[in-house]
């Protein structure tokens, strides 16, 4: 029979899978897949069951549901894409109510280091083929105007939030 305490480590090995997927496939596509949205609040039932201690689960079924009608807006406003919204409202059903500030916190101090190092990379491609051409060619897009694949960050967010949890953090 399996111990309680290895199938809540197997649910938190997963979340953490889930999120590595969801990072990747961001980076990769500018894009967060559904199935791993819905897949993290399929898993979340197992985890509450699972946990070793007491999980309130109400308060983060509304904190989850409000995250999703406030990502909803961001998106509906062009602020956001349609994924980061609902990766964020999974995750924060996750961080629950005493974790959720935290992950907010976590997840835009890594949002900020993404942009900085992507803005960074950016300017140095752009910056090399000028350095070529005498003259200069016509200026590509603005580097400050391509897409940001926040779910690097989301996903950075919710995995040190959970796991941070654990360990008393």
């Amino acid at each position: 029979m399996l111990d309680g305490s290895f199938l809540h480590f197997a649910i938190l090995a997963a979340f953490a899978g889930l999120m590595t997927w969801a990072a990747v496939e961001d980076l990769r596509r500018y894009l967060l897949p559904n199935i791993i949205s819905v897949a993290v609040v399929v898993l979340y039932p197992f985890y509450v069951w699972t946990a070793p201690a007491p999980v309130d689960w109400l308060w983060s079924l509304a904190l989850g549901g409000g995250a999703l009608a406030v990502g909803f807006l961001l998106f509906s406003r062009g602020w956001i894409g349609g994924g980061d919204a609902k990766l964020v409202a999974v995750v924060a059903l996750w961080a629950g109510p005493d974790q959720f500030l935290r992950f907010l916190l976590v997840t835009a101090l890594a949002g900020g280091a993404l942009g900085i190092a992507l803005l960074t990379i950016r300017r140095l491609r752009r910056a090399a083929p000028q350095a070529a051409v005498a003259g200069g060619a016509t200026q590509p897009k603005s580097p400050t105007k391509l897409p940001l694949p926040y779910g690097v960050a989301i996903a950075f967010g919710g995995v040190t939030t959970v796991f941070g949890s654990l360990i008393g953090g």
